[in-house]
């Protein structure tokens, strides 16, 4: 599930049972989507660690969000069911929509805050790059290269850490998820890698000056 624009766009969805706030939330923030509400979207969306600026990220996301739904709206969907279930830490709730072609779904990753329920999708995951040069946050510009790799997909990464140096103009970013060689029969495999980052005119990109081995492999966490 990478760009969860273009999924709203063919449709998207909801199932049944699950933590009734995490789900009252995932259908909020699609409801927003499919009403053109770029603000109200941006507002649920989840902080990415290590993000020095909660207020400007979202703003961010916000204009990214609104200009991608001006050249392609969402309209006439209607959410039709939504399911969550556990996923670690946090949930996902699926999300079942009727759209002009017939319906699909979705499933919408949930972490909690200190304000409740949040959506966990990066500007990545929501196909949203504002800023060709860099992202307004470490865990973004990591998990944006990652989505650019060949041979391997990462899948939706999770952040573990974000660990700033020199005065916070550089960091490490800590992730982990499944992922899986592009090959015919892929088998998934559990990851965790860091990715050196750093700032460039009030953006961050990852570094690389790696030589084609920016992806640092780590020991799994333990379970």
């Amino acid at each position: 599930m990478k760009k969860i624009l273009p999924l709203l766009a063919l449709g998207a969805s909801a199932l049944a049972h699950a933590n009734e706030d995490a789900a009252q939330t995932a259908q909020t923030f699609a409801q927003a989507l499919i009403d053109g509400d770029s603000a109200a979207a941006a507002a649920l969306l989840a902080i990415p660690p290590g993000s020095a600026d909660s207020a400007n990220y979202r703003s961010t996301m916000q204009q990214c969000l609104a200009q991608m739904l001006t050249e392609q709206p969402l309209h006439n969907r209607r959410i039709l069911s939504r399911e969550a279930r556990r996923d670690g830490g946090g949930y996902t709730v699926t999300l079942r929509v009727e759209t002009p072609q017939g319906q699909d779904s979705m499933g919408v990753p949930l972490a909690r805050d200190a304000g409740g329920w949040r959506v966990a999708l990066s500007a990545t995951d929501l196909g949203c790059n504002p800023d060709a040069s860099g992202f307004p946050d470490p865990a973004s510009a990591a998990t944006a290269y990652l989505a650019t790799l060949n041979g391997y997909d990462y899948g939706t990464p999770r952040i573990e850490a974000v660990h700033y140096r020199d005065g916070k103009t550089a960091a490490e970013v800590i992730l982990s998820g499944t992922g899986h060689a592009v090959v015919p029969q892929p088998v998934e495999e559990p990851y965790r890698i860091a990715l050196q980052t750093w700032q460039r005119g009030g953006q961050w990109v990852v570094d690389e000056s790696c030589s084609g081995h920016c992806v640092q492999p780590l020991p799994l966490a333990k379970p």
